[in-house]
């Protein structure tokens, strides 16, 4: 699909940014006096004021830039030859110029000034080259650098860190593929095991084993996190006898396994359903003369309780105290929520009063008994804890009204936020939207908007969050004018609305294809000072791709590359419909 779309796209940038700018002999004879009297000057802090004075500024073109930021003379000022980049690149257009980012990113990194070569990296990103275009030219700048000059190889972690933090995932698994292409550019281990760990996280196991495949093929060393994440990654596949292997291969390259190594192994193993083979890798610790600790024991029990075998986590709890581990709210939340899930409320109990009540425990048990819908139990709880002395807290207040709202107890919910507000007690954020959702599905959202302002307001203070749940309860077809009364409402009580406000009346816009008025409200929320984010972008997208105007739908795909964000399947989608019809 990127390459179906990759031509027009690039066509989209080079629509928008200045082409680059060829140079021949016919340049000025007084460029190379104007390129040392530049970098004379950038010696200087002042070096601004120092350009103004000398008149210069308007005699600056891009092979004066170029030649300036190459100068030698200058490597102990690199930061301040940035901000000259940075403030000239728009009055001479060289700001899409890859090859110069490449270089100046190299550069950096080559005097240890990573963050400054972060920013320039984040341009190039906003660029939407393939991975590979951007790591020849980060290449062919080691090749160009003079033997006196030094290379960091960071900086190919570096692009792969900002690849992988705006969830390009792929393209931050190009930069450990393209070692294949004959590119000196693998990063190092540490970069490598971000990756894996955010490959995990997005279920994308193909990718990781691909990536483990490039890191062996590109020798990199790996460390006992790396054979970790290899071994989670075959247990969540349900490869248990892989998963050993990996373990057996880290303990004969002398890696030492750890709690943390086994953590992550019983996570894998309890969630492939290997309960009985997790009970055999615990006892084999014991065997190599590790001691599991909380968090170790806090899974353990997690997956025991999660498989229904509370039995046994019960078990493990005495087992903790004897080993002198003390449990934390995860091991009793856990054993908790499994007691109730069997209608054991009685055993539930009993873990209480053997522990003592306590406000932590009261609220970790009040959770579960919401979550499972015993409000009655829930409220007898606070009872008892009013009974001995024990306050309940925002925390308490909110799980109780989050718990009668998800089962549909409006009134007692209301009840119990006007006690918070006559204990001064500190409301959560969350509490409020919770309370408008169950409102909005119990009643007309206009009955709700209209007594909304003195549901949230409290010593001035206002709820913006409270608010973007009442517009999404509104929805889009034949309630636009509602929506906009929302938002107008917002205005009259005192709360500006923000970028995800705005997104939503977009949204319903552009929907019903009025994208005259969706444009009006993108001008009002740019004349407040907000910035447009990729779900502002999508909308347009879309609305335009179903009226049949592609070129208006590349105008703000164009926008939206340019600030970052990477088209979804659904834009995709639209694109390719709309490209289809049109021919």
């Amino acid at each position: 699909m990127w390459r179906i779309f990759h031509g027009r796209i690039t066509r989209c940038i080079e629509q928008a940014t200045f082409h680059r700018h060829y140079f021949n002999s016919h340049l000025p004879q007084n460029n190379l006096i104007l390129i040392q009297e530049l970098t004379e000057i950038l010696k200087n802090k002042k070096w601004k004021s120092l350009i103004k004075l000398a008149s210069l500024k308007n005699k600056l073109n891009p092979y004066v830039v170029r030649s300036v930021l190459h100068q030698d003379q200058l490597s102990n000022h690199l930061e301040r030859l940035l901000s000259f980049f940075q403030w000239s690149k728009h009055k001479v257009g060289i700001q899409s110029d890859l090859e110069i980012h490449s270089f100046l990113a190299a550069r950096l990194c080559s005097n240890n000034l990573y963050s400054p070569a972060n920013s320039v990296l984040e341009n190039v990103i906003r660029f939407g080259l393939p991975p590979l275009d951007v790591l020849k030219s980060i290449d062919n700048c080691r090749k160009n650098f003079d033997e006196s000059r030094k290379f960091d190889h960071v900086v190919f972690g570096l692009l792969m860190d900002k690849y992988r933090e705006k969830g390009y995932l792929f393209e931050a698994a190009s930069v450990v593929f393209a070692h294949s292409n004959d590119l000196d550019c693998i990063p190092s281990l540490l970069y490598c095991n971000r990756l894996l760990t955010d490959l995990l996280k997005d279920g994308n196991f193909r990718l990781f084993w691909r990536v483990c495949d490039a890191m062996r093929e590109a020798n990199v060393t790996f460390n006992a996190l790396t054979y970790t994440s290899m071994a989670d990654a075959h247990c969540r596949e349900g490869n248990v006898s892989d998963a050993k292997e990996v373990l057996a291969e880290m303990e004969e390259k002398g890696l030492c396994s750890s709690n943390f190594t086994y953590k992550f192994l019983m996570k894998g193993l309890f969630r492939a359903g290997y309960v009985d083979e997790a009970i055999e890798v615990k006892k084999s610790m014991f065997s190599k003369s590790l001691v599991p600790n909380r968090y170790f024991y806090a899974t353990f029990i997690d997956g025991l309780c999660a498989a229904n075998r509370f039995r046994e986590a019960i078990m493990v709890l005495a087992e903790m105290s004897e080993m002198g581990v003390k449990p934390d709210a995860m091991v009793y939340e856990a054993l908790l929520d499994c007691y109730l899930r069997h209608d054991d409320v009685d055993e539930a109990f009993k873990i209480k009063d053997a522990k003592g009540i306590t406000l932590a425990l009261c609220n970790t048990l009040l959770r579960v008994l919401c979550k499972c819908g015993k409000m009655e139990k829930a409220n007898e709880l606070v009872d008892e804890m009013t009974r001995k002395g024990i306050k309940p807290g925002s925390t308490t207040y909110a799980l109780l009204i989050e718990g009668h709202c998800q089962w549909g107890n409006v009134a007692t919910a209301l009840e119990l936020l006007e006690e918070m507000k006559k204990k001064n007690l500190a409301s959560v954020k969350s509490t409020y939207c919770v309370i408008t959702d169950c409102l909005c599905c119990n009643k007309d959202p206009n009955t709700v908007m209209s007594s909304l302002p003195n549901l949230i307001m409290k010593k001035g203070k206002r709820n913006a969050h409270t608010w973007r749940t009442l517009l999404m309860n509104y929805p889009g077809k034949g309630h636009l004018l509602k929506l906009r009364g929302v938002v107008e409402a917002m205005h009259k009580h005192g709360i500006v609305p923000a970028t995800p406000h705005y997104n939503i009346l977009i949204k319903g816009l552009c929907e019903t294809r009025k994208m005259k008025a969706a444009q009006s409200c993108l001008v009002e929320m740019l004349d407040k000072g907000l910035n447009p984010d990729q779900g502002t972008y999508e909308p347009f997208i879309i609305g335009y791709c179903r009226k049949g105007q592609l070129q208006n739908a590349e105008r703000y795909l164009l926008q939206m590359l340019h600030h970052g964000f990477k088209p979804n399947k659904e834009v995709y989608s639209a694109l390719i419909s709309a490209n289809c019809k049109s021919g």
